[in-house]
């Protein structure tokens, strides 16, 4: 049975999670929509002799904001995880079946699955991959812009 204390401290914890789950998802959003404009930003300068400078600071931009929305992916993927273990407790703690709790049997369901590398890419990683190719984009750019600028092309 599920006491007043537990369905408040549930609530609360769904309330955390949806929250910092929304995050994630808007700061990925907004962060392909910066990284976006600035490549375009960088494609356009590529032509122009003149703005080899502006076009490596852009380019070093690309890669700074990437870093930044790694390291904001990280700390709010915490924030999701400290969410789930609290939603974990309070249900293992009201004596349901395990397949009527979401947050237990999911992690039972695919978390050998996801330990073992034989299931589907986690969010995680799938956002680790997005931050790093604009990273390495970032990198790409300033490293080319740098050569063409040394080499006045």
């Amino acid at each position: 049975m599920i006491t007043d204390d537990q369905k408040f401290l549930y609530q609360n914890a769904l309330k955390y999670f949806e929250i910092h789950a929304a995050q994630r998802i808007q700061a990925l959003n907004f962060c392909v929509i910066i990284e976006s404009l600035l490549v375009t930003g960088v494609l356009g300068l590529f032509s122009s002799r003149e703005f080899r400078i502006a076009a490596i600071v852009v380019s070093f931009a690309i890669s700074f904001f990437a870093v930044c929305f790694y390291c904001m992916d990280k700390r709010m993927k915490m924030m999701i995880e400290a969410s789930e273990e609290v939603l974990k407790t309070i249900e293992k703690e009201t004596g349901y079946s395990e397949k009527h709790c979401v947050f237990t049997s999911s992690e039972n369901r695919f978390g050998e699955l996801v330990k073992s590398g034989k299931g589907m890419p986690t969010w995680s990683k799938v956002l680790k991959a997005i931050y790093l190719f604009f990273a390495f984009l970032g990198f790409v750019g300033v490293i080319t812009f740098l050569v063409l600028l040394i080499l006045n092309k």
